[in-house]
C-alpha cells in the first residue's frame, strides 16, 4: 500500500496526477496499485479542503464563485456522465483533458478549474431538479459506429437537452473508444437523426 511509501514519493505521485498523467501510467511507474493512487488522491484533495473547514462552511464564500458558466457545467456533467456531487466537484477542480475540452465547449471559453463544495453542487442540481441518486435512472446507451478514419471504434452520443441561457441545447459528442478522449463536441439547438449519424469529422 501507499502507507509504506515515503512522504516524498507520495508527494511525487500526487504531483504527477495533478499534472494530468493517467492513473494507470503513474501506477506502473511507481509500482503501486491504481486503487492506492485513487485513495491518496482523494485524501490529498480533502486535506486541502479540511484545512479551511471553518471558513468554507460559510456559504457566501462559495456562492460568490458560482456563475452561470459553472452552473451550466454542473448540469451538463450530471446529464452526460450521471456522476454524483463529489465526482462533479472533483472534475470541476481537476478535469482530465477530455473533460476540460467538454467544459470549454459548453461554456464557450477556456475552462478555468474551480473549487466548490459538494453541498453547492447539490444546491444547483436541486434547482435544476436533478438531485437524488444519479444511479436510479437508466444510463443512455452509447451508440457505436465504425469510423472512416483508422482510429478504430468511436462512440457517438447525444446529451441533453440542457437549458443554457434560456435555450434548449443538445451536445453531440464523439469519443475515441480506445483513448476515451473527446474528438468532436458541438452544441446544437436541435439534432435530427440524419445529422447525428455521422458529422463531418475533419479536424
Amino acid at each position: 500500500g501507499m502507507g509504506s511509501l515515503t512522504p516524498e514519493i507520495r508527494k511525487r505521485i500526487i504531483k504527477a496526477y495533478k499534472k494530468g498523467y493517467r492513473i494507470k501510467d503513474i501506477a506502473s511507474v511507481f509500482g503501486v496499485s491504481r486503487w492506492v493512487i485513487w485513495k491518496w488522491r482523494k485524501r490529498a484533495y480533502h486535506r486541502g479542503v479540511d484545512s479551511y473547514r471553518s471558513r468554507s462552511r460559510r456559504p457566501h464564500h462559495i456562492h460568490k464563485k458560482v456563475n452561470q458558466e459553472i452552473e451550466n457545467a454542473i448540469v451538463v456533467l450530471r446529464d452526460s456522465f450521471n456522476w454524483g456531487t463529489h465526482r462533479i466537484a472533483l472534475n470541476l477542480h481537476h478535469p482530465p483533458g477530455y473533460i476540460h475540452h467538454l467544459l470549454t465547449a459548453i461554456t464557450g471559453s477556456e475552462w478555468h478549474p474551480v473549487r466548490i463544495s459538494r453541498q453547492t453542487v447539490n444546491t444547483i442540481l436541486r434547482r435544476h431538479r436533478r438531485n437524488g441518486s444519479p444511479y436510479e435512472k437508466n444510463k443512455r446507451e452509447w451508440k457505436y459506429f465504425r469510423a472512416r478514419k483508422p482510429n478504430g471504434l468511436w462512440q457517438i452520443d447525444i446529451k441533453g437537452p440542457f437549458l443554457l441561457d434560456g435555450k434548449r441545447l443538445y451536445a453531440l459528442i464523439i469519443v475515441d473508444d480506445h483513448s476515451r478522449f473527446i474528438i468532436y463536441c458541438r452544441l446544437y439547438t436541435s439534432i435530427r437523426k440524419e445529422e447525428a449519424s455521422l458529422p463531418s469529422t475533419r479536424q
